[in-house]
């Protein structure tokens, strides 16, 4: 069994002419570095405890990621509503069946009620 939820984003990247960065392992010290370094528009962050570990970190700062446009994130909808909050500008985009409270959610980011 394997898993390949990367390989979309990365593909779509690579067709567009962008730069796909990764790291072998997640640790948000490094993570924090290369986003700060690279300046990505968008954030493949995935998963609850990654996005937490982002916005939790020391040396988290906002302003610093202004760029970031599209987070693909995967969460309650507590939990994305508070990641909506720190990076307002970045639209949050999930690959799951949007739930109806999460789909309401969505909406209102969008500015359709």
């Amino acid at each position: 069994m394997f898993h390949m939820s990367a390989m979309l984003p990365m593909l779509a990247t690579m067709w567009a002419g962008g730069r796909f960065i990764t790291d072998t392992h997640f640790e948000a010290d490094a993570a924090m570095r290369a986003i700060v370094a690279e300046k990505p528009t968008i954030l493949f962050t995935a998963f609850p405890t990654i996005m937490s570990a982002l916005v939790s970190h020391p040396d988290f700062d906002a302003e610093a990621m202004s760029q970031v446009r599209l987070v693909n994130n995967v969460a309650p909808p507590d939990q994305l509503k508070a990641n909506m909050k720190v990076l307002p500008q970045g639209r949050t985009c999930q690959c799951l069946w949007p739930h109806r409270s999460l789909r309401g959610l969505l909406q209102r980011q969008r500015g359709g009620g």
